[in-house]
């Protein structure tokens, strides 16, 4: 089985559901993959994870990079799993450019840094490094960072509000442009 790792950001590839499905503990959640199928290419297309602390986020992250993640080849990794099942698990599996951000370890590499103006450069240094400077520079101004910022364009609330919500809730964050 194929385990690639394209890049930190863009199309992180299938090792940490690799390693995930192969742990003692792994349960099947790969129904949320037909859940989110049906939403591409609706008003609905934008979803964000929330759940209480240590109840499966990062894992969900992971098999949703794996699944939809162009650049690594992923159908052994689901075979036997729930999501084979359904009509549409080909249809997507491995196609699209997938950015994978997890806010916590923005919040904690940030440090005294801006946390949008952080989070913006180290896309862009992906994209520009996959893509060259002219093709990554018009991809990340289709989802571009307004005045207020990522968030506020995304979820409504601002930087700060965003923070004070992850540390009131001792929670995580997980977003997607």
């Amino acid at each position: 089985m194929e385990r690639y790792t394209y890049g930190i950001y863009l199309n992180p590839g299938n090792n940490g559901f690799w390693e995930a499905v192969n742990s003692k503990i792994y349960v099947d959640k790969t129904k949320l993959i037909s859940y989110t199928n049906e939403l591409i290419s609706t008003e609905q297309k934008f979803i964000c994870i929330s759940r209480p602390r240590r109840f499966g986020k990062s894992m969900a992250l992971r098999m949703l990079a794996a699944y939809y993640s162009r650049g690594c080849d992923s159908a052994e990794l689901f075979k036997g799993r729930r999501i084979e099942e359904e009509k549409t698990f080909g249809e997507h599996l491995n196609w699209y450019d997938v950015i994978c951000l997890n806010m916590q370890q923005f919040l904690i590499e940030a440090e005294n840094q801006e946390l949008t103006k952080y989070l913006e450069q180290e896309v862009i240094d992906e994209l520009w490094e996959e893509y060259g400077e002219h093709s990554a520079l018009n991809m990340f101004t289709e989802y571009s960072m307004t005045d207020q910022g990522v968030f506020e364009e995304y979820t409504g609330f601002t930087e700060n509000e965003v923070k004070e919500l992850c540390e009131q809730f001792d929670m995580d964050f997980y977003g997607s442009l």
